[in-house]
């Protein structure tokens, strides 16, 4: 298995079905998010792997960005995005990752590489996007 795959199934298996919000599990979407999805949802999206091999060892920066998707009528919903962000904060971060196999990889430093809000109107809706952005040392 690639150091890519075994990520994003680690953050698949790790995310989905433990992030909830107002009773609600989230659900989780590789890649994309079907049309008729309906928010909340979070897509595990853009990923990176660079190796940082050397003569006796194999290593790699792999970073994976976690896109939380949420819509309203009101513009005042960005709080549940929030709300989801730290779920999903607390279940990657890095004390849960340190010395962790992954599908046979080793996990060393955990970082968040980036936090960013994305706002649009779609029709009478509000849609707030949060892509949390995660680099992985391994």
């Amino acid at each position: 298995m690639t150091v890519s795959l075994a990520i994003r199934s680690a953050y698949f298996e790790r995310l989905n079905g433990n992030v909830e919000v107002d009773s609600r599990i989230v659900p989780v979407m590789d890649s994309f998010a079907p049309d008729e999805a309906i928010p909340p949802f979070i897509v595990l999206g853009t990923q990176t792997a660079v190796e940082q091999s050397s003569k006796t060892c194999r290593g790699y920066t792999v970073t994976i960005t976690v896109d939380i998707v949420t819509r309203f009528l009101d513009p005042d919903g960005r709080y549940q995005s929030e709300l989801i962000a730290g779920q999903v904060e607390d279940l990657i971060s890095p004390d849960r990752w340190t010395d962790i196999q992954v599908q046979g990889y080793e996990i060393g430093d955990t970082t968040k590489e980036m936090d960013t809000d994305i706002t649009s109107r779609a029709g009478n809706h509000y849609i707030y996007r949060k892509l949390l952005t995660y680099r992985h040392e391994i």
